[in-house]
C-alpha cells in the first residue's frame, strides 16, 4: 500500500479527506423490505379523504362515543353497552345478556347439562 501525501491523512469518517474538509457521505438509500409492496405511511402521507359523492357506508353514529355503524340495529346493540340494558334472559337460570346470539350460545350449555342432544347440521 502506498502512503497518502502529507495533509491527506485519513480523517474520521473518510479516507483521503483534506484537513478541514467534511467527508462525503452519500444520502441514505431507502430499501424495500422483502415482501413489502408499498412505502410506509410516513413517506406516503395521510390517507386520502373519502370521496365527496355517494353515501357513506357507515351513517349511524353513537352520540355518546362517536362510533360509527353501518346499520341502525348495530347502533341499538351498541347503545346497550352504555345503558347496561340486558333484555335477553335465560328462562332456566338468572343469566341475562344484551345480545340475542349470546343467549342462544348460553342455552346450549343447558342442553348439554339436561342431556338434550344438539341438532346435527
Amino acid at each position: 500500500m502506498r502512503a497518502l501525501p502529507p495533509g491527506m491523512q485519513a480523517a474520521a469518517g473518510g479516507v483521503g479527506v483534506p484537513p478541514g474538509a467534511a467527508p462525503f457521505h452519500p444520502p441514505p438509500v431507502a430499501y424495500r423490505q422483502s415482501g413489502a409492496t408499498t412505502p410506509s405511511r410516513e413517506r406516503r402521507g395521510p390517507p386520502p379523504p373519502p370521496p365527496a359523492s355517494g353515501p357513506s357506508k357507515r351513517c349511524y353514529w353513537c352520540h355518546l362515543c362517536k362510533r360509527e355503524f353501518p346499520f341502525p340495529s348495530k347502533l341499538n346493540e351498541h347503545m346497550r353497552t352504555h345503558t347496561g340494558e340486558k333484555p335477553f334472559a335465560c328462562p332456566l337460570c338468572p343469566f341475562r345478556t344484551s345480545l340475542k346470539w349470546n343467549l342462544k350460545s348460553h342455552m346450549l350449555r343447558h342442553q348439554d347439562s339436561l342431556g338434550v342432544s344438539r341438532p346435527q347440521t
